[in-house]
């Protein structure tokens, strides 16, 4: 059934696309559903190929309705006759530069179906950024793409109260794992945070306050250490930046509901977060001191291309020596008992050591680059209706790559379409964003008027 649905939206994607062609507003709305995917992604995403036992980060050859949407929108710019860019900025090539040093690793990697399905995902999101990036040049106008992801937002807080009242432990809403919906709304949340603390009054401001309340009440409930422990950093850039580029006297009064909510918040959760990180088993910490060795040992052995992209679940067992030093016991082989192994908690490490060091340059110089891109815009548009963008995404991408640091969950696709399309936003703003704002000055609108 699940493959019927499927191949009816692939069959949808033409028609749909010259239909949102013809009408403005159902062109401008297809942003918003290039979110609302995520709430139903497991039965929604197909896996072809699919190695379902395989511990690494990509397990199939997934296409999901992001993807589809995504297919939809390009087509649908094409028909407009609009452009389609999909390296517009130093950004993207630095991207492509990334994936094709990723591609050499293929001539260590010992399994190449396990490579080549990463390597799918990255070139899909080179498709999501030329969509996402193609729609804004077209339309000039963020506010759909936002009011999706607020949508998104409302919609796991709810999925994680039902799992709350039903008594689960690690809430984890609609994603597959608890880490994952900690780490979407570690990037969405300080977003709309700053939509909080500095857009003007009006219904889009008041949907801004209350996707910042779920998806701040989602990553708690999730209680993933990592996150938890990043969330209040990406929230302290967003207030820094605010206060010091775009201060205004509301932004004091804005922030008094918001700590007092915080405050009993917390001391609701409180027991259960001192539980959650006093009762961490020991074995969890070992682990991850043991495999951040093996993943040393993997680029002191391969420094240049690595061990093959998403070959670590392969190379992480024996008759591989990695693991030799570092602590892990002999295990049993390739598809041995211990083949369902874990990957490495650091996206980092685990860069280097599937791809070599070259790559991991790439990754930190591709994330790098629109984290200052959003301290440059937020300085040049202090002031403007849209400064809450560049701040909100400083936020977000400080505590994602901060996080990324303990977790590897950036490299799974529901967080890794949301970085993209975030990037693609940041991509649009260098380039259009100060056209905008005087736009919206001149004719007297902002968001939420």
């Amino acid at each position: 059934m699940k493959y019927a649905v499927f191949a009816c939206a692939c069959l949808g994607v033409v028609p749909a696309a010259f239909a949102c062609a013809l009408s403005r507003r159902a062109y401008a709305g297809l942003a918003a559903a290039l979110f609302l995917p995520i709430l139903a992604y497991q039965s929604t995403a197909i896996n072809f190929l699919s190695s379902e036992w395989y511990r690494g980060t990509s397990r199939g050859l997934e296409v999901s309705l992001i993807y589809l949407v995504a297919a939809v929108i390009l087509l649908a710019t094409l028909v407009r006759g609009r452009r389609i860019s999909f390296f517009p900025d130093m950004g993207s090539r630095l991207y492509l530069a990334y994936f094709g040093w990723s591609g050499l690793s293929l001539v260590t990697a010992a399994n190449l179906e396990y490579a080549g399905l990463e390597l799918w995902k990255m070139l899909m999101m080179v498709v999501l950024f030329a969509a996402v990036y193609s729609w804004l040049c077209a339309t000039g106008d963020p506010r759909p793409l936002l009011a999706g992801l607020a949508l998104v937002l409302v919609g796991c807080f709810l999925s994680v109260a039902r799992q709350h009242l039903s008594g689960v432990w690690q809430a984890r809403g609609p994603f597959p794992h608890q880490n994952s919906l900690a780490v979407y709304m570690l990037m969405a949340a300080p977003l709309f945070f700053a939509a909080y603390l500095n857009a003007p009054r009006g219904r889009a401001w008041a949907l801004a306050a209350v996707a910042f309340v779920c998806g701040a009440g989602c990553l708690v409930r999730t209680y993933s250490r990592g996150s938890l422990a990043c969330f209040p950093v990406a929230l302290l850039v967003v207030l820094a930046l605010s206060l010091r580029r775009n201060f205004r006297v509301r932004q004091l009064a804005r922030l008094v509901p918001l700590v007092a909510l915080g405050l009993v918040g917390l001391l609701l959760l409180l027991p259960r977060l001192v539980e959650r990180f006093e009762k961490a088993p020991q074995s969890s910490g070992d682990t991850r001191v043991e495999f951040a060795r093996v993943a040393l040992n993997m680029m002191r052995a391969e420094p240049w291309v690595g061990v093959g992209i998403n070959n670590w679940g392969v190379k992480v067992n024996p008759p591989y020596p990695y693991w030799i030093g570092t602590g892990r016991r002999e295990r049993g082989g390739e598809n041995g008992e211990d083949f369902k192994d874990g990957i490495v908690e650091t996206v980092y490490l685990l860069v280097g050591a599937e791809c070599g060091l070259p790559a991991l340059a790439l990754l930190l110089a591709w994330f790098g680059y629109y984290l200052v891109s959003c301290f440059r815009l937020s300085r040049q548009l202090a002031g403007t209706p849209w400064f809450f963008l560049p701040a909100g995404l400083a936020g977000g991408f400080t505590g994602v790559y901060l996080q990324s640091a303990l977790e590897w969950v950036l490299k799974q696709s529901t967080s890794f379409s949301e970085l993209v399309i975030f990037f693609a936003l940041v991509s649009w703003l260098n380039g259009h964003g100060q056209e905008l704002a005087a736009a919206l000055e001149t004719k007297g609108k902002g968001c939420g008027q």
